[in-house]
């Protein structure tokens, strides 16, 4: 007999919960506490990633390469409770668990951004690795009836799910599951990038069985109320008029309400119907265009989906418009930060500069807590306007020193600190976003090969914020979107994986405060027709051999200004639409029920349009580039 110190905890553990579900299952006894069945499940993934150009579609880029092996590791507990006492589930506990990591790479994951201040000074966000192949929760909820659990006798079933599960409109475009998605390789297809769902409630239930159902779904995306360190850290220091108050204060969560029904139209010898119209609310008190909690968004979503299906025939779409606004705040762009000053570390305003006669005119002023300048570059923070931009700052002028800086000299506003209007306000962008996808499939050849077409829209637009102004933003916004496709699948350009830099125009307006353009990336500002084959050999039937090819043609409504290499500048011209071509192919391979071989490949052909934007810096050390891109993804999945 083996001595019980010797076997692992973990091993105890597992075949005490295989016991347990045995015992479960078989159970004969008529006792309402043994009215529960256990489901235990999980899988392994190990697999292999290569490509090239992926992110910049640049030769002259040769950084933009990878090769890397990782896993994924998955288990699953589900237990149901009531269905010989009650006749259905009155109660469902779900919960999973994941481990991903890269091998070679102790970096597992990393902690969210922090701040850490040094003295007065205001420094850049940093995370911390951890660097441990440890589990972690993916989700976790517990579903009731409510007729049961409140002991009321409704004659429809009507369920209460709390915890952190998976929801999504449509076809997850409008709104997805993808909460806090983990960082994926850009450039590769994968259906498992979800690391963990939000945290909500969902009420269900039917208001025709079989007919008609019904989700009311409200979810928690950022709490910023939980502490009194929260509720007074002061984010808003730097909003014109805010400096003397500039606590957050309560209230300020991120939070999402949906409801959407669920109707089977028909469902007979004519094929099966189903229509989801649908419609989502998100509040977002605290958004960042430049600076954290600098805006904030109301953002509606209504849509419509649909699916048909009769026998070998397939079809739907998903169609949907944004409306509301995103509200960005007059705010000062001076911050306390750290300079090199004459070969000294000292604490300067990063948007004040000395205005002298000397060897310290134009640079920034050094920052001397409490004396009269400082405290005046402070006071012109509550009622600064764009009309100071460039001035000298009033109370600020004929000093004879500043710190390290010898007078007389007096203190100049840089030419964007306030970003404000004339009159010292902010300025509203308005949703008019809209998306529609469609596609289609049938089998021919007796169901061993299908062909499938599909076709999608994603209004676009240039980045709004670039001037401050008013303005009417017509860029499609998804929530938590990873959509790659449904029928015919995408491996380069959309999903998780859909993170090519699609530069827009260059900021030309000064107040805009940045060096680059904006980059679009997922499914907005995007078009596309594509095409595909599903070929399942009849007499590979035993190993089930399927090939999966597909083609897709990209343009972009919203293509911006043409960009000259030369110059370094935009042109006038605008960039042609047509971005290229992306084709991909699924090669998978079952060798038993629970192995999946899997081989997926892509190469995307750059169109006229990154030809037309060449050179258009997108960091300050690189460029996009028209270079042909791939990537290969090779691996196995084994579910037990």
């Amino acid at each position: 007999m083996i001595p019980l110190k010797k076997i692992p905890l973990i091993s105890i553990a597992i075949f005490g919960l295989m016991s347990f579900s045995i015992e479960a299952k078989t159970c004969l006894l008529t006792k309402k506490d043994c009215d529960i069945e256990i489901d235990f499940w999980g899988l392994f993934k190990p697999e292999q990633f290569a490509g090239k150009n992926f992110t910049f579609l640049n030769n002259n880029v040769p950084e933009d390469v990878i090769f890397y092996f990782r896993h994924t590791n998955d288990y699953f507990l589900d237990l149901v409770y009531g269905k010989e006492t009650f006749g259905y589930p009155v109660a469902e506990f779900k919960t999973s668990v994941r481990n991903r990591a890269v091998w070679g790479s102790p970096i597992v994951a990393q902690t969210l951004p922090a701040e850490a201040p040094f003295l007065n000074a205001d420094m850049k966000d940093h995370h911390h690795a951890l660097p441990r192949l440890f589990f972690w929760m993916r989700e976790i909820w517990l579903q009731v009836g409510l007729c049961e659990f409140l002991g009321l006798g409704f004659e429809n079933k009507h369920y209460l799910t709390v915890g952190a599960f998976p929801f999504e409109l449509g076809r997850g475009i409008s709104l997805g599951a993808a909460y806090a998605i983990g960082p994926g390789p850009l450039g590769f297809y994968s259906d498992g990038m979800i690391d963990q769902f939000a945290f909500g409630l969902k009420l269900s239930g039917d208001i025709i069985p079989e007919t008609l159902k019904y989700d009311l779904y409200g979810a928690l995306l950022q709490s910023r109320s939980n502490s009194l360190e929260q509720t007074a850290r002061p984010v808003l220091k730097q909003e014109i008029g805010r400096r003397d108050h500039p606590s957050r204060g309560f209230g300020k969560d991120n939070y999402l309400v949906a409801a959407r029904l669920l109707w089977t139209a028909f469902d007979n010898d004519y094929g099966t119907a189903t229509v989801e119209p649908y419609i989502m609310y998100n509040d977002d008190p605290e958004q960042r265009v430049e600076f954290v909690a600098d805006s904030n968004s109301k953002l509606m979503t209504a849509g419509l989906a649909c699916e048909y299906i009769n026998n070998a025939f397939e079809c739907g779409f998903d169609t949907a418009f944004n409306r509301g606004r995103q509200f960005v705040k007059p705010w000062d762009r001076n911050q306390i930060i750290v300079n090199n000053f004459n070969g000294q570390v000292v604490e300067v305003n990063s948007q004040v500069i000395v205005d002298s006669s000397n060897s310290f005119n134009g640079l920034k002023a050094p920052n001397v807590p409490k004396s009269a300048a400082q405290i005046a570059i402070n006071t012109s923070s509550l009622t600064g306007t764009s009309l100071q931009n460039g001035q000298v700052i009033e109370g600020a002028q004929n000093l004879a020193s500043l710190g390290y800086v010898d007078g007389p000299l007096n203190l100049q506003n840089s030419s964007i600190r306030f970003r404000t209007d004339p009159n010292g306000n902010g300025y509203a962008n308005k949703y008019e976003g809209w998306v529609l996808v469609a596609d289609a499939s049938y089998w021919v050849y007796n169901r061993e090969l299908q062909v499938a077409g599909t076709v999608g829209y994603a209004s676009g637009d240039q980045d709004p914020n670039f001037v401050v102004k008013d303005s009417n933003f017509k860029g499609f916004i998804g929530l938590q979107e990873v959509y790659a496709g449904k029928r015919v699948k995408s491996v380069f350009l959309l999903g998780t994986v859909g993170k090519v830099k699609r530069p827009g125009t260059q900021p030309e307006y000064p107040l805009a405060n940045k060096d680059f353009a904006s980059s679009f990336s997922g499914f907005t500002n995007l078009g596309f027709v594509g095409a595909g084959l599903t070929w399942k050999p009849a007499s590979c039937a035993e190993s089930r051999f399927v090939w999966n090819p597909n083609i897709f043609v990209y343009w972009e409504p919203s293509p911006g200004k043409k960009y000259d290499n030369v110059t370094k500048t935009d042109l006038s011209e605008q960039a042609s639409k047509y971005l290229g071509i992306e084709l991909n192919t699924f090669l998978s391979y079952y060798p038993f029920a629970s192995l999946k071989c899997f081989a997926i490949g892509s190469l995307f052909l750059p169109g006229t349009h990154f030809k037309d934007i060449k050179g258009k810096p997108v960091t300050p050390r690189f460029s996009v580039g028209n270079d042909t891109a791939y990537t290969v993804n090779i691996g196995m999945e084994f579910t037990f």
